[in-house]
């Protein structure tokens, strides 16, 4: 008989409905959101180093203000076609990965693009849900393990504190699956005496009690 979990499946994992889904529970990048926005950030892209060509002229403005105000548009539209670029290749490379490529269970979480194995409940030390602007949960490991951080992924390109091998961060956005178990998440890492947390508004951190 399949394992189930409990948990509450409000905004944070500790308040809403019960409900109850059996095990594991599995996401995946969201095909229908990732890949038109793939394409459209790629065109962008492509503009951008397209607006390049007019740098030559802009150099050649005969004031110093003129130039600024000529090369101050490629400049941003440059850094903007990268970022959208950057982002929008990291989510194509998500859709080719195994799936599913987000796993829960009760041996604990698995992320592919994150790491390539699961982590297993006993090597998380804390768990701290971030669900302002990108909703994810940052992992707080025992050992260091070789976790990979893209910060050029939807869900983590606001996040800008230095990745560390004692952390995981597993993005919850452009997921799609029955549920993305943020209560099942809390409600297992509970079951394992993991201490859970939320990081709120002006960056306060305030404990989670699963009821």
């Amino acid at each position: 008989m399949a394992k189930t979990v409990k948990f509450r499946a409000g905004r944070n994992g500790s308040v809403g409905s019960l409900v109850e889904v059996e095990l594991p529970i599995t996401a995946n990048p969201h095909r229908v959101r990732t890949i038109p926005a793939s394409i459209m950030g790629l065109a962008i892209a492509l503009f951008a180093l397209a607006s390049l060509a007019a740098f030559p002229s802009a150099l050649a403005a005969p004031s110093l203000t003129e130039k600024f105000f000529a090369i101050a548009p490629i400049v941003l539209l440059v850094a903007l076609g990268a970022t959208l670029g950057s982002t929008m290749l990291t989510g194509i490379r998500d859709l080719s990965l195994a799936q599913p490529v987000v796993q829960i269970d009760e041996e604990g979480i698995l992320d592919r693009r994150v790491l390539d194995r699961v982590i297993r409940w006993d090597e998380i030390a804390s768990i701290t849900s971030y669900r302002i602007v990108n909703g994810g949960l940052l992992l707080h490991l025992k050992e260091p393990l070789p976790v990979r951080f893209n910060p050029m992924r939807i869900g983590t390109i606001f996040h800008f504190w230095k990745p560390q091998p004692q952390t995981a961060y597993i993005s919850m956005n452009w997921l799609i699956g029955p549920f993305f178990p943020v209560g099942a998440v809390f409600t297992l890492a509970s079951e394992n005496q993991i201490p859970l947390f939320e990081r709120r508004r002006l960056g306060n951190i305030v404990p989670i009690m699963i009821i």
